[in-house]
């Protein structure tokens, strides 16, 4: 993993402890067990009813695997926001591996990320930087973490890359995280495609017919 400086003003309220969160880059060298770890939080908020953001009534399956996971990280950024460390009583630091401390999760959220010249919708008028894959543990939910890791993608797109635009596919049947993301700037296009053929084709099973709609956004110069 790369810490990406850029966010390390980050400090934010995830839970009744004040504690720091570093954002990073993952580079390929992690472990399998980090990995799996990942694999594991984007299955739980996609699959999961626990998960205000699940598709557990539109979808059956598996979100993603350890070889998505390692195919995207070639082909693509994937941002991960992580725990440092908890303030005790007596005022120093603890580290946090897993779940030790009950309701903090060591691994907090994710976002995929990058330039894109298409989308699962079709090809695009100009390059522009992608939203995908974006999730946040159980724990963490409603505390501001989607919005940072959003954030963290859109200024990753347009400092490191150079981009005015991001790009996002969204199922059209998700209307209440659709008014989440237009509350993030985002806006609906008219471009869309049957999402079936391309959810069963991963091996996933559909239960309810709808399409992916674009969603898109401009940078602020």
């Amino acid at each position: 993993m790369r810490s990406l400086s850029f966010m390390q003003h980050g400090r934010i309220e995830i839970d009744s402890l004040a504690a720091h969160y570093s954002l990073f880059l993952l580079t390929g060298d992690e472990s399998r067990d980090d990995l799996l770890s990942l694999v594991e939080l984007i299955n739980t908020c996609y699959r999961s009813p626990s998960c205000w953001t699940n598709e557990s009534d539109l979808i059956r399956g598996d979100r993603i695997n350890l070889e998505q996971v390692q195919e995207y990280i070639k082909s693509s950024e994937i941002l991960v926001l992580k725990r440092d460390d908890v303030v005790v009583a007596d005022g120093s630091s603890e580290s946090v591996s897993g779940h030790s401390s009950g309701t903090a999760p060591s691994l907090v959220g994710c976002v995929r990320t990058g330039p894109v010249t298409e989308t699962v919708v079709g090809a695009l008028e100009e390059p522009a930087g992608y939203v995908g894959l974006l999730c946040s543990h159980p724990c963490s939910q409603g505390k501001g973490v989607g919005s940072f890791l959003i954030e963290a993608a859109e200024e990753r797109c347009a400092s490191a890359h150079g981009l005015r635009k991001m790009v996002m596919d969204v199922l059209d049947s998700r209307e209440e995280l659709i008014r989440w993301y237009e509350k993030k700037g985002y806006k609906r296009t008219n471009k869309l495609i049957p999402a079936r053929p391309f959810i069963e084709a991963k091996g996933e099973r559909m239960l309810k017919d709808c399409n992916f709609i674009l969603l898109e956004k401009q940078l602020s110069n």
